[in-house]
């Protein structure tokens, strides 16, 4: 038998034992007496051992060992600031390792997008990407921050820098300054 029968293919070869002594094993992977999990590859292997017994009869036997694909959880936050009211973005696309895993957070809507309505305020919020099974799972946690608001205040306008659509330029008394920050 392994000494585990669920290994990743990341894994260093796998002794394996069987008794009666002598016998031999084989299966994918199998090279004497150890499983490489590498050279079998991932998905379910049956490995066989046949050995004589004692009284010159055959005696056979068979275990599976389940390889799972090593995965990485890695993935970059988003560059630039966001605000609570910065449109949801996709986090697939700053995922840096193995694809198809699923992201968790406050944030986080159920399509793995960042939904602005689940964090509204600013602070730090952690998001987690997790990809694989088993033991051979991985996850990987980044704060995302989120800034706020700046109010912008030209009397007698207020408006959020998210809620910028509207000119100012036509509404500032006296004429506006043209290298000002707004």
């Amino acid at each position: 038998t392994a000494a585990s029968n669920q290994v990743c293919t990341g894994d260093a070869p796998v002794a394996l034992m069987a008794t009666p002594a002598g016998g031999t094993l084989s299966g994918a992977g199998v090279s004497g007496n150890s499983f490489d999990p590498a050279i079998a590859g991932p998905g379910m292997h049956i490995i066989y051992y046949e050995a004589e017994s004692p009284n010159d009869c055959d005696a056979f036997t068979s275990t599976t060992i389940t390889v799972h694909p090593t995965v990485s959880a890695a993935w970059t936050a988003p560059v630039g600031p966001i605000f609570p009211c910065s449109e949801a973005f996709f986090l697939d696309d700053l995922i840096s390792g193995t694809p198809d895993g699923v992201f968790s957070g406050t944030l986080i809507d159920g399509d793995g997008s960042r939904n602005p309505a689940l964090g509204s305020g600013p602070g730090m919020y952690p998001i987690t990407y997790s990809v694989g099974e088993g033991r051979c799972a991985a996850a990987v946690t980044v704060d995302v921050e989120i800034i706020d608001l700046a109010l912008v205040s030209i009397a007698p306008i207020t408006v959020s820098t998210c809620d910028f659509a509207i000119p100012l330029i036509g509404q500032l008394q006296p004429a506006p300054v043209l290298n000002g920050v707004f």
